[in-house]
């Protein structure tokens, strides 16, 4: 319900203080989904990932089809495609639930596999941290440098909140206003 995450937000528990880290499933932890998959009577897996960008979730899912698919037996003809959301957070989502109405609906995959890469470009995933300084070190653990500690610190003692966009591989601030409420 939307009332409760606003108000859990709102409690200061996911505040700074609570450091979030995370960490891409294991190349294991795929094969294992992979292969239960097949083994269920799968012929096509499809891997949606977060944004490439974003972490090793990418490069995990696809050592892990590489492994998989070097063990399959070509008679059973099963095709496994590892697909970049090029988003995260709701964005993956709607990517998941998208493709699983165009697999319903469509029933051929490679099709639906070419629409959702060509939809997965048009994705904006919308994104307000609460703090600036926050954004600014996550962002730099991925490697971004679009906004420097001056900036960052500047507009935390103000009181100005980015909204970021992460789109099509990249993110960038899409704007800046004043006050968390308003953003």
């Amino acid at each position: 319900d939307r009332r409760y995450s606003l108000e859990l937000f709102q409690t200061g528990q996911l505040s700074r203080k609570h450091t979030v880290t995370t960490l891409p499933p294991t190349v294991d932890a795929f094969v294992d989904v992979i292969e239960q998959a097949i083994a269920e009577g799968a012929t096509q897996v499809f891997v949606q990932t977060v944004n490439r960008m974003q972490g090793e979730t990418y490069n995990q899912a696809n050592a892990a089809v590489s492994k998989v698919a070097a063990n399959i037996d070509p008679a059973k003809k099963v095709t496994i495609r590892v697909m970049d959301s090029r988003t995260v957070f709701a964005g993956q989502g709607l990517m998941v639930a998208e493709t699983l109405r165009r697999l319903v609906k469509q029933h051929d995959a490679n099709i639906v596999r070419r629409q959702m890469d060509s939809l997965s470009s048009k994705i904006h995933t919308f994104v307000l941290p609460k703090s600036p300084l926050l954004a600014l070190e996550r962002s730099q653990k991925r490697g971004e440098k679009a906004v420097g500690w001056t900036q960052a610190f500047v507009a935390n003692t103000i009181g100005v909140h980015p909204v970021l966009c992460i789109r099509d591989d990249s993110s960038y601030r899409a704007a800046k206003v004043m006050g968390f409420q308003k953003a």
